[in-house]
């Protein structure tokens, strides 16, 4: 999906999809360029999932409250995604994810992130795991979930090989931010880590 405006400045659950009940999924999908503004539940990619959102990318740029560079707000599953666009918001604010409930794995964040109250570089409030955010190009050294890695750091492969990246959808070369296998770049997979020695 390319290009293009929603402006729902009074509306909630606002995003390429505003809402995703339980049992929907998306997958495989990037949304560039689109500016995305509502009132609350606002995301890149979905306002509120109650889904599964897997291997799915935005690099829009997002306004509202409780609101993601994704995900607004996240109620169940989210892997494998990642986000690029700057968030504005006041309340609730995260580079990936605004508020989350859920589980959020194996996704980063590297747009600019500007709030008031409680904000984050990849969540504004909820845990995440094995996820980054980029400290530098967010401009947010703190976040409620998630790991703050310089760019340098976040263009190094060795951080994901260590946080077991290599188990999901994700393809990366030395000096670029991972990106996922289905958007065919002919990049090599994330290895496995390595194994530790038994002494």
């Amino acid at each position: 999906v390319h290009n293009g405006v929603i402006n729902l400045q009074t509306s909630k659950y606002v995003g390429l999809f505003g809402y995703v009940g339980i049992g929907g999924v998306i997958r495989d999908l990037g949304v560039e360029n689109v500016a995305i503004t509502g009132y609350w539940g606002v995301g890149g990619l979905v306002g509120v999932n109650s889904g599964m959102v897997t291997s799915c990318y935005s690099t829009s740029a997002v306004t509202g409250r409780r609101v993601g560079g994704l995900v607004g707000e996240n109620q169940n599953i989210l892997t494998s995604c990642y986000a690029t666009g700057a968030v504005t918001g006041d309340e609730d604010v995260g580079g990936l994810v605004g508020v989350n409930s859920g589980m959020v794995t194996s996704c980063y964040a590297t747009g600019a992130v500007t709030g008031s109250g409680k904000v984050g570089g990849l969540v504004g409030v909820g845990f995440a795991v094995s996820c980054y955010w980029d400290m530098d190009a967010t401009g947010q050294s703190g976040s409620s979930g998630g790991k703050g890695l310089t760019t340098s750091q976040m263009k190094t492969i060795s951080f994901y090989r260590n946080a077991n990246w290599n188990g999901y959808d994700w393809v990366m070369t030395a000096n670029e931010y991972p990106r996922l296998v289905w958007e065919g770049l002919g990049w090599p997979d994330i290895p496995a880590p390595e194994a530790v020695p038994l002494a």
